[in-house]
C-alpha cells in the first residue's frame, strides 16, 4: 500500500500536470486510508475553494484547525475563503494573525488580501498602504488598484453603451444602467462585476411586456480587476454588453464566464 508521502507526492504532481480527474480520484483513495491527516484534508479544502464550493471549504478547514490549530497553509487558506465568501470582518482578523513568510510574494499576497478587506469595511486610506506594501514587496505580482472619480468612471459606462449597435440599442428604452460601489451581500458573488434585474425580452408576457429592467456595474471590483485604464475601459465594455445580453434572453453558459 502506498504510504500519506507517496500519495502526497502524486497529488503534487498531478496538481502540477492539471489532472484534475485523476487526482480527485487519487485524493478519494487517499482519505480511505488516511481519514485524519491534515494534509489531505487540506487538499480537499483546496478542491472545494476551487470549485466555488466556498462554504465546504470553510467547513473543512474549520475541522482541521479545530485538530491542528498551527496549520499554516489551512490558517491562510481559511482566510482567503472568508474572503470569498465576502465576510470581510472575520478575513481581515484571520489575516492579522497570520504569521508572515519569509517569500516576499506570499507576504504582498496577505497585504493585498488585507487591503481588500479593509476597502470593503469602508476604510480606504489604510486599504491603500496595504495596496501599496504588496506593490512595493512584489511589483510583477500585485499593482495598486486603480480608484477613478465617480464621473470618470461613469463616463466609461456611458462610452460602452454608446457604442452598442443602433439594431439592439434602440430596444433599451426600457434599461435603466447604473453603476454601483460594490455588490451587496444577497448579490452572491463579492467581486461581481455586473449584475441584470429584469425579465429578459423572450420570457416577457403581455403583462410584462413595459417592465423596466435594471443593469448594475460595479466599480470597485473592475478597478480591483484591471491593471490600467485601458484594460479597465475594456473590461467595462464587456461587463455592459454582457449585461445588456440577458435583457435579450442570452444566458451565461453562452457567452462564457465572467465573474
Amino acid at each position: 500500500m502506498d504510504t500519506l508521502a507517496d500519495l502526497l507526492d502524486r497529488l503534487e504532481a498531478l496538481d502540477d500536470t492539471g489532472g484534475g480527474e485523476a487526482l480527485r480520484a487519487v485524493l478519494s483513495q487517499a482519505l480511505a486510508h488516511f481519514p485524519d491527516a491534515p494534509e489531505l484534508r487540506e487538499w480537499e479544502a483546496s478542491l472545494a475553494a476551487g470549485e466555488e464550493r466556498f462554504d465546504d471549504a470553510l467547513a473543512i478547514l474549520d475541522e482541521i484547525l479545530a485538530a491542528h490549530p498551527d496549520r499554516t497553509w489551512a490558517r491562510g487558506e481559511r482566510a482567503a475563503v472568508l474572503l470569498d465568501l465576502g465576510r470581510f470582518e472575520e478575513a481581515l482578523s484571520a489575516l492579522r494573525a497570520l504569521p508572515l513568510p519569509d517569500d516576499a510574494v506570499e507576504r504582498a499576497g496577505i497585504h493585498y488580501d488585507l487591503g481588500l478587506c479593509l476597502d470593503r469595511v469602508g476604510q480606504a486610506a489604510a486599504a491603500e498602504e496595504e495596496f501599496r506594501r504588496a506593490a512595493r514587496l512584489a511589483p510583477d505580482d500585485f499593482a495598486v488598484p486603480l480608484r477613478l472619480s465617480e464621473h470618470r468612471f461613469d463616463a466609461l459606462v456611458a462610452e460602452a453603451l454608446d457604442d452598442i449597435p443602433e439594431e439592439f440599442a434602440r430596444y433599451l428604452d426600457q434599461v435603466v444602467v447604473r453603476v454601483g460601489e460594490y455588490p451587496a451581500p444577497e448579490d452572491g458573488d463579492p467581486f461581481l462585476l455586473g449584475l441584470y434585474l429584469g425579465i429578459a425580452r423572450p420570457e416577457r408576457t403581455i403583462a410584462t411586456a413595459d417592465h423596466l429592467d435594471h443593469i448594475v456595474v460595479f466599480k470597485r471590483p473592475h478597478e480591483l480587476r484591471c491593471a490600467d485604464q485601458a484594460d479597465l475601459r475594456r473590461e467595462v465594455r464587456h461587463t455592459v454588453i454582457h449585461e445588456i445580453a440577458h435583457h435579450f434572453g442570452i444566458a451565461h453558459e453562452d457567452m462564457g464566464h465572467h465573474r
